[in-house]
């Protein structure tokens, strides 16, 4: 086996666990500490194909779904992420 093909096998087998373990990748790869109920709703997000997180001020609501975001393009390339907002100010 050479140099090439171990290196490909081995991104397989961390990019397939790092998929089943998205708080772990946000902590080993990104180095950002998550509170337990933000690593159910970042889990939440990945597995649920609707999620509608509705929250106080002040909970993160922008920082978690800017982590999704990140993660997601990172474990999946090739994804699209599409911002809207009610006014080009808020944008």
């Amino acid at each position: 086996m050479t140099r090439k093909e171990k290196v490909m096998e081995g991104a397989a087998y961390w990019g397939a666990y790092y998929r089943q373990n998205i708080d772990k990748f946000v902590e080993d790869y990104l180095h950002v500490r998550l509170k337990k109920f933000q690593r159910i709703l970042l889990n939440m997000m990945f597995w649920s194909t609707i999620f509608v997180l509705i929250a106080c001020r002040g909970l993160g609501k922008t920082f978690i779904s800017a982590i999704y975001c990140v993660v997601r393009c990172t474990l999946y390339p090739g994804t699209k992420i599409c911002i809207a907002s009610g006014t080009r100010g808020q944008a």
